[in-house]
């Protein structure tokens, strides 16, 4: 669901140079205290083979008595900094087997931010293009990946880490989640693991794996900036922004994290800036399950749409402050309407769950089973009320609709505080 929020954005995917930590020549570290560099000081043959700085130790006579001299404080920073360092690279190794690039031969122009530069002159001429990455699913040969990247493919190219080139066809897909399945002629394929996103933490370290610009098996690190983001790009949206940079060829690929466990799929970056979002790892699974053994995907629907309070709305409503999930349009004859929810309420909770902003509700709803019913405590003439949903399947699951149908499936639509107006006696 597009959520409540839009930025420009494009297709993704990428890898910005890390600057070296340290400097290293012919095995000798220049240790650092304050900014100023110190006498070059011989690394210990463990580090230089690769390993974490040895805890060198130096005897220093004082008042006729030999003592350990005390370790500079920038050794135990560059230890940890190495720590991480090896981390990474370990990560990598673990992690790039079970991710594949993605090439399609394309039944028409690829749009720019599909292109990656052109092959050398004297490069073998193919029809494919590499577009983006995969994400080994199943052992018997069933990879996730961006359904933007696939969509105008005549035929898909899928080469693993180890060389091995397959033909790829398309399982499914769910172009209002940006998803598809693939499927090649392989079996014990080394799968990733998938993390549970929902304990994602924002400030922890996160990786994505790619081939920015076709350049393959590309890392990038930074952070977890944010969870929940919309961007008004796809029907469905509940991003993990990153500040680890993703460009063209990114997408389809993996955000982990320092586990190796897969926290989300890239789909989209915003601007030149490399900022991406990816698709959170539990509706992954979900779409990508279903897909498998289905061919499509089957999702809740609420038959509402809804908006954010603003602080103008919220004061006109009596409302002391700008949380919770304005309902701005009923469809006749859908969940809400049965369940009594009118256009003006102000839905607080979900069960247990507060909802905060609209991209709450949007998430426990998406979570939630078809034939589900849930208690939705609502604020309507500035009082309490309480209704009982019972959420209903959606009636064209497989298929973007048009903006109008979008309503239908708990999109905010930017004319919805003029509707809502309305409903308040607004002008």
């Amino acid at each position: 669901m597009a959520g409540c929020a839009a930025l420009a954005s494009v297709a993704a995917g990428s890898h910005a140079a890390a600057q070296p930590l340290i400097s290293q020549d012919q095995g000798e570290v220049a240790a650092v205290r304050g900014g100023t560099p110190t006498a070059p000081r011989r690394r210990p043959d463990a580090a230089v083979r690769g390993d974490p700085p040895a805890r060198a130790q130096s005897n220093a006579a004082v008042g006729g008595r030999s003592e350990t001299a005390p370790r500079p404080p920038a050794d135990a920073a560059l230890e940890r900094a190495f720590q991480l360092s090896e981390a990474f690279v370990g990560l990598l190794q673990r992690v790039a087997p079970s991710v594949a690039l993605i090439a399609i031969e394309a039944s028409y122009e690829l749009p720019h931010a599909l292109r990656v530069p052109a092959a050398p002159a004297d490069a073998p001429r193919s029809a494919f293009r590499p577009v983006g990455t995969g994400v080994v699913f199943r052992p018997d040969g069933h990879l996730v990946t961006s359904y933007r990247m696939v969509e105008p493919a005549k035929k898909i190219e899928v080469m693993l880490k180890d060389g091995r080139r397959y033909d790829a066809r398309l399982v499914g897909h769910d172009a209002a989640v940006d998803l598809a399945v693939l499927k090649i002629e392989a079996r014990e394929l080394p799968v990733a693991s998938f993390g549970d996103s929902n304990q994602a933490r924002v400030g922890q370290w996160v990786l994505a794996i790619g081939a920015p610009f076709g350049l393959d098996y590309t890392l990038s690190a930074g952070v977890l900036n944010a969870r929940g983001r919309g961007l008004g790009v796809n029907e469905i949206e509940d991003y993990l922004q990153t500040d680890a940079h993703v460009h063209p060829g990114n997408a389809g690929g993996p955000l982990i994290d320092l586990h190796g466990d897969v926290l989300g799929i890239n789909t989209l970056a915003v601007g030149v800036s490399g900022m991406g979002f990816a698709i959170p790892s539990n509706l992954v699974r979900s779409v990508g399950d279903q897909l498998i053994a289905t061919h499509r995907v089957s999702r809740a629907w609420a038959g509402v749409s809804f908006q954010e309070l603003t602080p103008d709305l919220a004061q006109r409503l009596g409302k002391p402050d700008t949380r919770g999930a304005l309902v701005a349009n009923v469809v006749a004859g859908g969940p809400a309407d049965h369940a009594g929810i009118r256009p003006g309420d102000v839905i607080e909770k979900i069960d247990a769950e507060d909802v905060t902003r609209c991209k709450d509700l949007l998430h426990a709803i998406l979570t939630r089973p078809i034939g589900s019913a849930s208690r939705l405590t609502l604020r309507r003439d500035g009082k309490p009320h309480l209704v009982f949903l019972i959420l209903e399947a959606r009636q064209d699951p497989f298929e973007r609709r048009d903006r109008r149908e979008q309503v239908l499936q708990l999109q905010a639509v930017p004319d919805a505080q003029e509707r809502a107006g309305d409903q308040l006696g607004g002008d």
